[in-house]
């Protein structure tokens, strides 16, 4: 019957449209997964560029060096010229890149810089449009730096190595990771489900959680955040209060100039009012981790900063994690791992990548 010949001839070409939709489809994916991406990190004096492999890799990168003061059309200028550089290094050409994924400080939402306190002059950025028409319409992931950090541990970092330690043991994939950097104050980024959490106004401020009731003040207005009792800040004003309140000598009195990291090495030498100084520091970035763990139940919280490098790092988590023992719960094990970061210096390109690709739903880790 020519009618059923007729419908069996559109019912195979459904099926060919179909079969070839999903060829592409697949075929698109297998390139997100295995293509090659440009990460840039973009900071208060540079952007630090890199073309990416699909295992995080930095195959070639580049320096574009800036003022905080430059214009926005110049930066972007300067990113563009220095990313085909970059390409060119690698032996690659732009039409091989997959996408670009771009860290940025200050507020982020939807590619745009609200505000960035290292960019005075910008507000409302459309910085991810910009970089994308600079580069010829190569789709543009912009992320704060801070979430491309947190990207990068779980891609190459300590979620990474934690991994590796596991590969021979049946672990589910580690999907679930937290961050927390300790630098002048103390930042956060989140990952749940291998994505990135931002939050409804993208304002997480892991650092301005409250660890003290009626405890200090912030800077923020608020009273007893974590910041004022564990960054590096906060660790040389606890210093400076100890060493009024006490009479007893001590290394840090004869520093000409007390930074955090000084009063950890002199906590190494066996000072005892450096160590009082790190155990005040540590016990309430412990009761910070526990909150984070309580609510978000990580498998992985990872420690980052200055003051997480060295034998100061090795110092700091064992005091954090013998805290965490003394206070955490015992009716239910507690399976989230503390670990120090481990991305090193390509967090940044790299972690943009990696930011990226969630974005767009590639796996990461």
């Amino acid at each position: 019957d020519i009618g059923e010949r007729a419908m069996g001839t559109v019912g195979c070409t459904c099926r060919g449209a179909m079969t070839r939709g999903q060829d592409a489809a697949n075929a698109e994916t297998k390139k997100v997964a295995e293509g090659l991406w440009l990460g840039i990190d973009l900071g208060a004096t540079s952007a630090k560029i890199g073309v990416v492999d699909a295992k995080g890799k930095i195959i070639s990168n580049y320096l574009s060096p800036h003022e905080g003061k430059n214009s926005p059309e110049d930066v972007v200028k300067r990113i563009g010229i220095c990313c085909r550089k970059a390409l060119r290094k690698a032996n690659a050409s732009l039409s091989e890149i997959v996408g670009v994924g771009m860290g940025s400080p200050g507020s982020i939402r939807n590619g745009v810089v609200i505000k960035a306190s290292n960019f005075p002059t910008w507000e409302n950025v459309p910085l991810a449009k910009m970089v994308s028409e600079e580069l010829g319409g190569k789709t543009v992931v912009l992320n704060n730096d801070a979430d491309a950090a947190t990207a990068a541990e779980l891609w190459v970092g300590a979620a990474a190595d934690l991994r590796n330690e596991e590969s021979e043991t049946a672990s589910p994939p580690i999907e679930d990771l937290v961050l927390i950097t300790l630098g002048t104050g103390v930042g956060a980024g989140i990952i749940m489900g291998g994505q990135l959490v931002a939050g409804a106004s993208s304002t997480i401020e892991g650092g301005h959680h409250v660890v003290c009731k009626d405890g200090k003040l912030c800077p923020c207005g608020q009273r007893g955040c974590l910041e004022m009792y564990a960054s590096a800040r906060a660790v040389v004003q606890t210093a400076q209060e100890i060493m009024e309140q006490e009479g007893e000598d001590s290394k840090m009195r004869h520093r000409p100039k007390l930074t955090c990291q000084a009063v950890f090495e002199d906590a190494l030498k066996g000072d005892d009012l450096a160590l009082r100084v790190v155990t005040t520091m540590t016990e309430y970035l412990a009761v910070g981790l526990l909150n984070f763990m309580r609510i978000l139940d990580p498998s992985i919280i990872v420690l980052a900063g200055g003051v997480t490098e060295g034998e100061s790092g090795l110092l700091l988590l064992k005091k954090v994690r013998k805290h965490l023992k003394k206070i955490q719960w015992t009716v239910l094990p507690s399976p989230t791992k503390v670990v120090l970061a481990s991305a090193g210096k390509k967090a940044g390109i790299v972690g943009a990548v990696a930011a990226a690709r969630m974005n767009i739903g590639a796996r990461v880790g």
